[in-house]
Formats: C-alpha cells, sequence, structure tokens
C-alpha cells in the first residue's frame, strides 16, 4: 500500500469518526431534549385528568354549594345588616319564642359583639321564669327558629317561692341563659 492511501484512508477514517461522533453526540441530545419534554407533558397529563374529573362532578359540586349556601342562610344573617338592628330582633324574637311558651321574661340584655374570622357573634342575656315545659317549648323554639338562634349557656334553678298574683303563671324555676345568632363578615 502506499502512503498515500494509508494517508486517505486515515483521513476516510478520522472523518468518519467525527461524523459518528457528531450523530452520537446529537442522538444524546435529542434524547435529553426528549426526556425533559416528556416531564411537562406528564405535568400537563396529571393536570388534564384533575381538570377533567373536576368538569365530571361539576353538577355535584354546584348541588353542594347551593345546599351550603341554604345552610348558611339558615345559620347566619347576612352581612349587610346593621348589627344593632340584628341584637334587637334577636331580644324580639326570644322575647316572644319565651312568651309562647308560657315563660315569663323576667331581663334580657344585649351584650358586646364577638368578632369571628367569617362571623360576628351578637350575644344577649335572658333570664325567664316559668314552669319545666315552658322552658322545654322555649328551647324547641329557638331550635326552629330561623336565623338560627344559638343557646350559648343555660343555667336552670328553682325559682325563688313568693305568693303568686291571681292568674300568675306557676312560677317553678329560673332560667338564666345566653343567646346569640350570627351574622357574616363582609
Amino acid at each position: 500500500m502506499s502512503r498515500a492511501g494509508s494517508e486517505a484512508r486515515l483521513v476516510v477514517a478520522g472523518v468518519a469518526s467525527l461524523v459518528v461522533a457528531g450523530i452520537l453526540a446529537t442522538g444524546l441530545a435529542l434524547g435529553r431534549a426528549l426526556e425533559n419534554a416528556r416531564a411537562p407533558l406528564a405535568a400537563a397529563e396529571a393536570r388534564y385528568a384533575r381538570l377533567a374529573g373536576l368538569e365530571a362532578v361539576a353538577p355535584r359540586l354546584e348541588v353542594a354549594l347551593a345546599e351550603l349556601d341554604d345552610a348558611l342562610a339558615r345559620h347566619a344573617h347576612p352581612a349587610e345588616l346593621a348589627a344593632d338592628r340584628l341584637g334587637t330582633d334577636l331580644q324580639q324574637r326570644a322575647r316572644r319564642i319565651a312568651e309562647g311558651a308560657g315563660l315569663v321574661v323576667t331581663g334580657s340584655q344585649i351584650l358586646p359583639l364577638k368578632s369571628g374570622k367569617h362571623f360576628t357573634r351578637i350575644p344577649m342575656a335572658m333570664t325567664v321564669e316559668g314552669s319545666l315545659e315552658g322552658l322545654r317549648d322555649m328551647l324547641l323554639g329557638l331550635r326552629e327558629a330561623s336565623p338560627s338562634i344559638q343557646v350559648d349557656r343555660l343555667v336552670v334553678q328553682p325559682a325563688i317561692a313568693t305568693q303568686p298574683e291571681p292568674g300568675a303563671v306557676d312560677r317553678l324555676l329560673a332560667a338564666q341563659m345566653n343567646l346569640s345568632v350570627l351574622q357574616r363578615q363582609p
């Protein structure tokens, strides 16, 4: 073999090696790029699956939200109403329920508001006298009130014995209670 032929082969082998190395480098770069593209694609597929799942349960979520709004309206006053008006309303509703149950209201007082994260509690202290059945009927009436009236504290004791007035209700017990209503925060 001639020296020129040998050099030509070396040049061809060198060029072929460079071409093969270039192809391998390009292949590795494409492999990395493909792998890097698969991670966002997998994340997008997971997000799409979550969105498809939410879309599938959307009608049930809407029903649950409507039920939640109804429950909220049943248990809390809207934020737009004045708190002092709600305190007066609580006092009047509680008095009506107590008197409707045959109890005598001997005192009631609106207490300072208690603000929380989502609701303001509007409390009131009330003292009633009457029979055990009357107290039971009042508590049942409070339970049925809408928006609801919560009984935060209840202390029952025997009433002080006095001479009953003619036609007066039998006052067998006295009950001191703290009642409250909730108002949504704006």
